[in-house]
């Protein structure tokens, strides 16, 4: 299962990066939805879970996971703040 996600704190987003590649899931992490793009691209797997803040620099969480259902209908979303 992969895993995108999004959260500006790189403390925050270190800490669940490790918690969850320890618990087997992939993880494309990003500090903004600016990133979100290039990385996905990079990373051509299908994208299972968006684990995405509410309050992000730029563009928000819910508009973001707006967005990229659009592109991803199946994808599941987990907010957090």
């Amino acid at each position: 299962m992969t895993v995108l996600l999004v959260e500006d704190d790189e403390t925050v987003r270190e800490l669940l990066s490790r918690v969850l590649r320890a618990d087997g899931y992939e993880v494309l992490a990003a500090a903004s939805g600016e990133e979100v793009e290039p990385l996905i691209h990079a990373n051509p797997q299908p994208l299972d879970l968006l684990v995405c803040d509410v309050c992000l620099p730029g563009e928000s969480g819910p508009a973001l996971a707006d967005r990229l259902s659009r592109s991803y209908p199946d994808l599941r979303l987990l907010m957090m703040s």
